[in-house]
């Protein structure tokens, strides 16, 4: 069986804690951009909200650098995004 690769189509990016509107029912990938002044994290949850039981994935950055691209999750029921850090940016890519 060849292996399929989605290339996201459009990105999303935000600096505070929020739902990404448009997720529902893509294929999307996830990062993570640190400021220089410090450490960001952020957890990503298979829903509008956070929810404990609706884990999707966590990423943590050291200060001024980025994650690489995870993915592809199938988000059926859109993705939220809890960030930490001042000045943090979460990618969310939406095939």
């Amino acid at each position: 069986m060849a292996k399929r690769w989605l290339v996201p189509t459009s990105t999303c990016v935000l600096c505070t804690s929020a739902s990404v509107v448009g997720s529902c029912g893509h294929y999307i990938w996830l990062g993570l951009v640190a400021p220089a002044s410090l450490a960001a994290c952020v957890s990503f949850y298979h829903a509008f909200e956070k929810t404990a039981s609706a884990n999707l994935w966590a990423l943590a950055a050291s200060k001024g650098c980025s994650t690489g691209m995870v993915g592809p999750f199938n988000c059926t029921n859109g993705v939220y995004c809890d960030i930490t850090g001042l000045g943090a940016s979460a990618l969310v890519a939406l095939d």
